[in-house]
């Protein structure tokens, strides 16, 4: 396997210095037919007293591959986090309500709380009590030949799934938090998975203490979802348990999955498989030490990335077919994970856990044995040499050794 990467290009960067944690940073990446679009977190990554208090995320458009970038006017409320599926004929993706203030007095009693691993805890609500309506999904659907979203409602079948929200004190409302979609994936026979975590509710309508990650199956092309397999669930895991999950289908049909176990704790993501589309899957095994937010990407000459973070941010590629042998791991961004491993403080100025980059990343093929990451990184130099707050992209390819003859590329 031989790699070659890119000097980094600049998307967008902050004019002064930005040190509140979760500004200019969590970078998206995402292809609308030829264009390809960046956001970016503008809002602080703290607990809120309110859902207004959250800005809306940067934008960036790149049409010439991503060698040169605009500011980019949403043409649609882009949500944080997105991951859609990009396909030959569209691109898709199922968008949940967001962030919202509701009325304690409207709401039920919570059914328990759960610690969030950084600011405290969460009350959790049962959804089958929650003000009917409450929770309004859609299918987006990006159609090429117009260059439109198109929305048509979506029903989401899960009943088990935990309502999160925020309190703050003395105040009358409670923060929903959305159940987090990581991304969507296109099976072998057609029908489509939605990757989510969060809390889950047990047999007795109780939230299990850790976070887990589970999927969702739509045989309707994404109008209606529901519940499928559990991915990954531990109530007695010593960390934060399983998160911000990512899958890749592999040559033989089966799916690869990489979770982050990490929260205010140092901790490595854990990987695990399914042969039977999601329903069912292996227990969890450790993978890295440590990292956050991994992402996969299958190129078309058989080599597969992931991508995953903090301290640092990195590159790792797989050329088996297999997601069994992992290899030629690239730094975008280093960092000593001595001085990054502190606790957490809300409200310093500074995030003693990391200082030169969220860990967060996002891949986009650009070919056959190309493809284009994005990150961050808090201390890139502007034309005048000061370290600010950037959103990076940079092109990277990828050429594999000749297969056996008979052998067909994993795609």
């Amino acid at each position: 396997m031989k790699i070659r990467l890119e000097d980094p290009v600049v998307v967008a960067q902050a004019a002064n210095e930005q040190p509140t944690w979760g500004v200019w940073q969590f970078p998206t990446l995402n292809r609308m037919g030829d264009r390809l679009l960046v956001s970016y977190s503008r809002a602080p990554d703290l607990y809120l007293d309110s859902a207004d208090d959250y800005a809306a995320c940067g934008l960036a458009a790149s049409d010439d591959g991503g060698r040169t970038w605009q500011p980019y006017p949403p043409d649609r409320p882009y949500a944080f986090l997105e991951d859609w599926l990009v396909r030959d004929r569209d691109s898709i993706w199922l968008q949940g309500p967001g962030r919202r203030d509701m009325l304690k007095a409207d709401l039920p009693e919570p059914v328990g709380r759960v610690s969030d691993g950084y600011h405290g805890h969460r009350a959790v609500r049962d959804p089958l009590q929650m003000p009917a309506g409450f929770e309004s999904w859609q299918r987006l659907r990006y159609a090429p030949d117009d260059g439109r979203w198109h929305a048509d409602p979506a029903s989401v079948q899960d009943p088990d799934a935990a309502v999160a929200s925020y309190d703050p004190p003395g105040r009358p409302y409670t923060t929903v938090y959305p159940r987090w979609c990581t991304h969507l994936l296109e099976l072998p026979d057609t029908s489509l998975l939605a990757v989510f975590y969060g809390h889950r509710l047990d047999s007795r309508r109780k939230p299990h203490p850790k976070y887990e990650s589970w999927c969702l199956r739509s045989v309707d092309d994404g109008l209606t979802w529901a519940f499928h397999g559990v991915i990954a669930r531990d109530d007695h895991h010593p960390l934060a348990g399983y998160s911000e999950t990512a899958v890749t289908v592999l040559r033989d049909g089966s799916l690869f999955a990489v979770m982050r176990t990490e929260c205010a704790q140092p901790g490595g993501p854990a990987r695990t498989r399914s042969r039977d589309g999601g329903r069912t899957w292996d227990p969890p095994e450790p993978f890295q030490a440590l990292g956050v937010y991994p992402r996969f990407l299958a190129l078309e000459n058989g080599a597969r990335v992931l991508s995953f973070g903090r301290p640092g941010v990195f590159l790792l590629f797989s050329g088996d077919g297999r997601a069994e042998t992992w290899e030629n791991r690239i730094p975008l961004v280093e960092e000593d994970p001595e001085d990054a491993t502190g606790p957490f403080a809300p409200g310093t100025e500074h995030l003693a856990r990391t200082q030169r980059c969220s860990g967060h990343s996002q891949l986009v093929a650009t070919g056959p044995d190309s493809f284009l990451v994005v990150y961050d990184q808090f201390d890139y130099p502007n034309p005048a040499g000061e370290p600010r707050k950037t959103i990076l992209v940079r092109e990277c390819k990828v050429e594999l050794a000749p297969r056996p003859a008979g052998e067909e590329p994993d795609v």
